[in-house]
């Protein structure tokens, strides 16, 4: 094989591992649009980066037999360290980083909980409204 044959190849196998890598938006950028196409898997190979300092929109939506949402708020998530989920064609796993860098199943990164209970400050009578908590840490 001559020089610029090998050349060549290099160039080939660089330009396809370039293809191969995820595309990666600042969760910030990410539009109800993306999140329906990711979810629905029309989107793969993507990483998706929160920054330290972004606020994010979140809502709570209920929907079932005993009980659904009848008034929706938006509050707001302050992202307080960078980190980047990576989610990946023909895989299930969700895929976090701490560095950008190296990827590990989530599981394997954070751990936390979920509580809901109910609060009344006011009446001392029925519950004026449900408390949600969800708490996330890094693993050690």
């Amino acid at each position: 094989m001559n020089q610029f044959s090998r050349v060549i190849l290099l160039a080939a196998i660089a330009l396809s591992s370039a293809l191969a890598e995820a595309k990666t938006f600042r969760a910030t950028e990410v539009d109800s649009s993306k999140w329906a196409m990711l979810t629905s898997g029309q989107m793969t190979d993507i990483i998706i980066e929160f920054r330290e300092g972004d606020e994010l929109p979140v809502s709570f939506l209920a929907e079932g037999y005993l009980f659904s949402t009848t008034h929706t708020a938006t509050s707001y998530i302050g992202i307080k360290k960078n980190f980047w989920l990576k989610f990946s064609e023909g895989s299930s796993t969700m895929l976090m980083s701490l560095d950008g860098n190296e990827f590990k199943p989530f599981n394997q990164v954070i751990t936390g909980s979920l509580t809901a209970g109910a609060g009344n400050e006011t009446n001392h009578g029925v519950a004026n409204n449900i408390q949600i908590n969800l708490k996330a840490f890094i693993k050690n």
